[in-house]
């Protein structure tokens, strides 16, 4: 039997393609080792996604059939988040 458990950050401050580096490392690992791995990532990116990824865990742990050591990474994703300040940057030009 499979169980899906969720976490998410929303508008955290670093660019999507950032993040995905990072993602990209523990994927289809299992939780222990890509939390070890979160931990000694020197990229800023590690931070937003360790806390993210402790909260699924303690969100799985709610469940007392679930095991904290036979957790795995299944899905990782980053979305780009809206930009700030209201949209793309434009700087208007002379019109004549």
């Amino acid at each position: 039997m499979t169980r899906e458990f969720r976490a998410g950050h929303r508008y955290a401050r670093i660019t999507a393609r950032k993040a995905r580096h990072v993602i990209d490392l523990i994927r289809g690992r299992p939780v222990n080792q890509a939390l070890d791995l979160l931990r000694h990532d020197r990229h800023r990116a590690a931070r937003f996604i360790e806390r993210v990824l402790a909260s699924a865990v303690a969100n799985a742990l709610q469940d007392p059939d679930v095991k904290a050591s036979r957790l795995l990474v299944s899905e990782a994703i980053v979305h780009g988040g809206p930009m700030q300040f209201g949209g793309s940057r434009f700087r208007p030009g002379q019109m004549g």
